[in-house]
């Protein structure tokens, strides 16, 4: 169980007009659309990625997103894709606060039936739920419910345009954990060394605690409700890792080295549960040969914009800054 939503549609568009068609159309909600994080589109076994753009003109209350397919589609062909896209902050807890000793349950809003800018002749919407207890499920025949899953449909021959609310509430006890600032710069030197640093602050987004705090039950608490490590993967060469907060070094922390990265493993001073924030500081040192690139006196920087922060992660504002060495053009 995540808080994060994960859409992923198996499609079979067919050309049923009298001109070759070069792209399709997906729509999202207005509500999946201001949660959106990413979205990407697949033609048939082709591991690239298509080109997918934001329409501006919204269709019948939905937003359009243009895909454009690799060969046209003739009249009476047809072409398959996968579309898939995140959510973030979309799930509701319900109720808002709960005592430690609690379960979190939250709320998804979605549609039984599948937005298209077309008539649709056949579809099944799944929704897996992972493992606890399911308090509520919108029906909408034929609805069936197996274990961690949701089934709706499927439905023959229904209209574009289409949209069946569902509501669905039920257990889970994931850390709704988010990043809403990470600040990261990039130091370039004239003597061979590039120092990065992070800047992170961490909310939890999930039921807020009410009551007292019982370390000692949250020790012994095994529902997987304790924030996700916060695992830092950077460079094998990485040095000088330093891990510290306002009050200054922390020591909790432990570093791995593996075969393509170097791993820190960072535990704050205290547990997140719903409400609580905390935030830190991380910084290591790389040699910059590994990272710059040179054609005569031309050179390129090539770095990940953001580190690995946490499985799962969801970064609300993000700042990456690089600082190059005076002197420069």
């Amino acid at each position: 169980m995540f808080q994060i939503v994960k859409v992923s549609s198996q499609l079979t568009f067919s050309n049923t007009g009298s001109s070759d068609a070069n792209y399709v159309e997906v729509l999202l909600s207005k509500e999946e659309d201001e949660h959106l994080s990413y979205i990407s589109a697949q033609e048939g076994n082709s591991k690239g990625k298509l080109k997918v753009s934001k329409q501006k003109e919204e269709k019948n209350g939905f937003h359009s997103y243009k895909i454009e397919l690799l060969k046209q589609v003739g009249k009476g062909g047809e072409v398959k894709l996968k579309v898939e896209y995140r959510l973030i902050e979309l799930l509701e807890p319900l109720p808002a606060k709960i005592t430690q000793k609690e379960n979190q349950y939250v709320v998804y809003n979605g549609s039984a039936h599948y937005a298209a800018a077309y008539p649709v002749g056949q579809e099944k919407t799944t929704v897996k739920l992972g493992p606890g207890k399911t308090l509520s499920v919108s029906q909408v025949s034929p609805t069936t419910q197996e274990n961690e899953r949701v089934v709706y449909g499927p439905y023959k021959d229904q209209p574009a345009f289409n949209k069946k609310p569902i509501k669905i509430h039920y257990e889970n006890n994931a850390p709704f954990v988010v990043a809403t600032v990470v600040e990261r710069t990039i130091e370039v030197s004239h003597w061979g060394n590039i120092a990065v640093e992070e800047y992170v602050e961490l909310v939890h987004k999930g039921a807020e605690l009410k009551g007292p705090f019982s370390r000692i039950d949250h020790q012994l608490d095994r529902r997987g409700r304790r924030q996700p490590a916060l695992l830092h993967f950077t460079a094998t060469s990485a040095k000088d890792i330093y891990y510290r907060d306002e009050i200054g070094n922390i020591s909790t922390s432990a570093v791995r080295l593996r075969a393509d990265s170097v791993d820190v493993e960072l535990k704050p001073r205290f547990p997140l549960f719903g409400g609580w924030r905390t935030s830190y500081i991380i910084g290591y040192n790389v040699p910059s040969f590994e990272y710059l690139y040179n054609k005569g006196n031309n050179y390129a920087l090539k770095m990940r914009v953001l580190d690995h922060i946490f499985d799962n992660a969801v970064v609300e504002k993000l700042t990456t800054k690089i600082i190059l060495p005076e002197m420069i053009r």
